[in-house]
């Protein structure tokens, strides 16, 4: 993607916040002009990692050679310190030190920008084909607390959507709650944005999810939806049950390792309990409160040591004397 070129790049940040409307942070997120940002250097390492050549039968069809793109490193003179790696379409640009990368592929392109303790401060999302193309998609800035490695809140603007989520996270870094507002396109931080979804996440001791809960806010209307896990030692995956507004619409129960029952429960006291073994599906029971109604079996299939060996005696009777 060499229409990106790093000079290009270092503009990208104003126009994003620009859009979303947050004068604060474009002072914050725009990239300065660093006069450093063409090196003059140029390392071709494409020879000495071997990333370069053919690759022969394994790496085309039909003889065919694959060629892998070349893999060029820019430094700066004076210091040597990495500025730009360019491989294919692929290019990845150091700003300012390591403080600001702004990676670029395909159709997108990435600028994310460090603190003085080598956490993540901000990240700014573009797409578009070209430089002239380009559309925001979404700024990303992070909160923390003293020299804490893990995030203590983020808030994320995505401008196309006029959404604007601000996130909470735990010591570990897990999100505990989510809130997702929509703004008019003057008030991307302002108090006419209104809510429309919260998210709230609860965990065990060791980070392994026990709840999670979602509610949707409409015009006068409010649902919310929940799902809790269980973990036993009869499978490494969690049983988990699904609640719309209370009630309990999904459940699955594990015996084992791919051998569960799924439960759906419908209006009415209605229900459906279907059975799996090893991944297959071998019964179903139809109930109405908790009565069964009827049932409706599957053929177990073969193990596959026993079908490989069916299909080997068939061949050997067809075979000609």
């Amino acid at each position: 993607m060499k229409r990106f070129a790093p000079l290009l790049l270092c503009a990208l940040s104003a126009g994003f916040i620009a859009a979303a409307s947050l004068e604060e942070e474009q002072k914050q997120a725009a990239p300065a002009a660093d006069t450093d940002a063409v090196p003059a250097q140029q390392e071709d390492t494409a020879a000495e990692s071997g990333l370069a050549g053919s690759q022969g039968a394994a790496g085309g069809t039909d003889g065919e050679t694959l060629v892998l793109p070349e893999l060029h490193r820019y430094t700066l003179p004076e210091s040597g310190g990495l500025r730009l790696t360019v491989y294919g379409d692929e290019q990845l640009a150091m700003l300012q030190g390591a403080q600001r990368q702004i990676h670029a592929a395909g159709e997108r392109v990435v600028q994310n920008e460090y603190d003085a303790y080598g956490r993540i401060a901000a990240r700014c999302v573009w797409n578009g084909m070209s430089f002239d193309s380009l559309e925001p998609d979404s700024l990303i800035r992070y909160s923390y607390s003293g020299e804490s490695p893990a995030a203590e809140s983020s808030v994320e603007i995505r401008a196309a959507e006029k959404r604007r989520i601000q996130t909470i996270y735990n010591e570990n870094g897990l999100a505990v709650s989510r809130e997702t507002y929509v703004y008019d396109a003057e008030a991307a931080s302002g108090a006419n944005a209104s809510i429309v979804c919260a998210e709230a996440y609860e965990y065990t001791p060791e980070g392994d999810i026990l709840l999670y809960r979602k509610t949707q806010y409409g015009q006068n209307t409010e649902e919310i939806y929940e799902t809790r896990y269980t973990y036993t030692e009869k499978a490494a995956s969690p049983d988990f049950t699904v609640y719309e507004n209370g009630v309990p619409k999904r459940r699955r129960i594990y015996d084992e390792k791919d051998t569960y029952t799924e439960t759906f429960f419908f209006d009415g006291g209605f229900a459906v309990s279907v059975y799996y073994e090893h991944g297959f599906r071998l019964r179903e029971e139809f109930m109405h409160r908790s009565h069964v109604t009827g049932t409706k079996e599957y053929a177990r299939p073969e193990p596959p040591a026993a079908r490989a060996a069916a299909d080997s005696g068939s061949a050997d009777d067809k075979a000609p004397l």
